[in-house]
């Protein structure tokens, strides 16, 4: 299981790419730790943007659904790509990645989604330095997504995912949801601390217009 030391590194140390950082639901510096994750990833400030992933007609696949949706009832709320009003699913994904390189082009993407992994992972949020890997968890094969990437993992890495996604208990994804909201708003505060005037406020985004665009 990796770990992070809040205080064993600044923010100009080498930053390893695809670095995996292993969590347990349970640490109680989780929500620091998340804040100073993006901290560190995100060294030049870009301007934060947020792509939550999933369906909210599958209780397993909704945790990114549900953080676009808490993250969009914050005050002063960041770009949010997926909600639970309008969610972002694996067959948008391709269509929304290719719209965020354009329309942010100089901009932090941060993805989210739930997932799947080993026995003992389960329950576990999972912080990576890299892209996020939509639809592997339902064998899809779809391009990357993002700069960096949340996945809480709700569910062991069988053969019929899907039917697992199923049966994830709603509580989970809550728990999971409320979690990384809070250490994506913990990160925020310091952001707008830090960049005062650099408005990172969202409006609605209409999947018709970026459907449209290609």
């Amino acid at each position: 299981m990796s770990d992070l030391s809040i205080k064993s590194y600044k923010r100009t140390d080498f930053v390893e790419k695809n670095k995996k950082f292993k969590f347990a639901l349970t640490d109680r510096d989780l929500i620091l730790k998340i804040k100073e994750i993006i901290k560190k990833y995100n060294y030049k400030d870009l301007q934060p943007v947020f792509v939550c992933v999933g369906s909210d007609l599958v209780v397993g696949d909704c945790l990114g659904p549900l953080v676009g949706t808490m993250l969009k009832n914050i005050k002063g709320s960041p770009y949010v790509y997926g909600s639970l009003n309008m969610p972002v699913t694996a067959k948008e994904v391709n269509s929304v990645g290719k719209y965020m390189i354009k329309t942010h082009k100089k901009s932090f993407i941060i993805a989210i989604d739930a997932g799947v992994g080993i026995r003992r992972d389960v329950g576990k949020i999972v912080v990576s330095g890299s892209g996020l890997k939509p639809g592997l968890g339902v064998n899809k094969k779809l391009e990357d997504v993002g700069d960096l990437s949340i996945v809480g993992v709700v569910a062991e890495k069988t053969p019929n995912n899907t039917k697992l996604f199923n049966y994830t208990r709603l509580n989970l994804i809550y728990n999971m949801a409320t979690v990384i909201t809070e250490g994506i708003s913990a990160y925020l505060t310091y952001y707008k601390d830090k960049c005062r005037g650099i408005s990172i406020f969202s409006h609605d985004i209409d999947k018709n217009k970026i459907k449209l665009a290609f």
